[in-house]
C-alpha cells in the first residue's frame, strides 16, 4: 500500500509498492535479465510516484489507478534517461518500472528530473574550484559512454558494481587506483592499459577486475588473460576476476577474499 501525491491531495493505493520497494524490485528485475548497465544507472537515482488519473473500467466493478513515476537522477543518469536520449538503457529501465505495476494500476508516464547534490561538504567552494582548475587533466581510463559515468569521491566509475567495490576498499583504508591508465610494454609494442582496480596493501600490489559488465563481455576473455600476463611481467602477480553481480551483491566478501589472497601471495 502506498500514498501517492496528487498536487497537495493524496490517495492510498492498496498492494502498490512503495518507491523504495519499486526501486529494489526494478533493479533486481534488471539484474535477473543481466541488464547490468541499466541496473547501475537506476541504482544512482531515487523514485517517487504521483497520481495521474483514477477511473473505473467498463464493467464498473473494478477500479484502476494511473500513476506517474518520477525519477530523480544525477547528471550522468539524467543524460541517459532524458526522453530525447538514444541510450539503449533508457527503454530497458522504463520497461522494468512498467512491468512491476500491479494489475489494478498502470504507469501512465515516467518523468525524469535532475537531482541536485544536497550533501555538499563545508569546503565545497574549494572542492569545486579544484575540479574546475583541473579540468581536462585526468589519467583515469577513457569512459566509452560518458553519460553513464558514476562519480564517487571525485573518481569515475563505469558501474555501480565498481562503486560498491571502491566503497568496500575505502572502508578498509586500502590504497587503490580505479580505472587508471598505465604505460607498459606489450607483445605488439608499448601502450596504455587500465585495470579496474590497482590495489596496494602493505607493500603488495594486485589487480581486481569486475567481469560481466558491458566492458568485460565473455568474448573478451582471451584478451583479458593476455593483458593479465602483461601486468605479471612487471611483478603484479596477484590478479583476480570477479563476476559483476557478485561485486554488486556482496562487495565486502569480494574485497575480503581478494585482500586475504593478496596477503598470502
Amino acid at each position: 500500500m502506498v500514498t501517492v501525491n496528487d498536487q497537495g491531495s493524496y490517495i492510498t493505493i492498496p498492494d502498490f509498492p512503495t518507491p523504495d520497494q519499486l526501486m529494489a524490485t526494478a533493479i533486481q528485475f534488471l539484474l535477473d535479465g543481466e541488464d547490468y548497465d541499466a541496473a547501475s544507472i537506476l541504482f544512482s537515482c531515487t523514485l517517487d510516484m504521483r497520481l495521474a488519473s483514477e477511473f473505473t473500467d467498463r464493467r464498473g466493478s473494478d477500479w484502476i489507478v494511473s500513476v506517474a513515476i518520477v525519477v530523480y537522477a544525477p547528471r550522468g543518469a539524467y543524460d541517459v534517461l532524458d526522453k530525447w536520449s538514444p541510450h539503449p538503457a533508457r527503454p530497458i529501465i522504463r520497461y522494468a518500472l512498467e512491468a512491476l505495476a500491479p494489475d489494478h494500476a498502470r504507469v501512465d508516464d515516467v518523468h525524469v528530473l535532475a537531482r541536485p547534490n544536497s550533501n555538499l561538504p563545508q569546503n565545497w567552494r574549494e572542492e569545486l574550484e579544484l575540479a574546475v582548475r583541473s579540468r581536462g587533466v585526468n589519467n583515469q581510463g577513457i569512459i566509452l559512454d560518458p553519460t553513464a559515468t558514476i562519480v564517487w569521491q571525485g573518481l569515475r566509475f563505469r558501474s555501480q558494481s565498481e562503486v560498491k567495490i571502491a566503497q568496500a576498499l575505502g572502508k578498509r583504508n586500502v590504497l587503490f587506483f580505479p580505472n587508471c591508465k598505465g604505460y607498459l610494454m606489450k607483445d605488439d609494442g608499448s601502450g596504455s592499459e587500465e585495470p579496474d582496480f590497482l590495489i596496494c596493501e602493505k607493500g603488495k600490489w594486485g589487480i581486481l577486475e569486475v567481469d560481466g559488465e558491458p566492458f568485460h563481455p565473455a568474448k573478451r576473455t582471451a584478451i583479458e588473460h593476455r593483458r593479465d600476463r602483461w601486468f605479471k611481467r612487471y611483478g603484479v602477480i596477484h590478479i583476480e576476476h570477479f563476476d559483476a553481480q557478485e561485486c554488486f551483491n556482496t562487495p565486502e566478501s569480494v574485497v575480503d577474499h581478494f585482500l586475504e589472497v593478496l596477503k598470502n601471495s
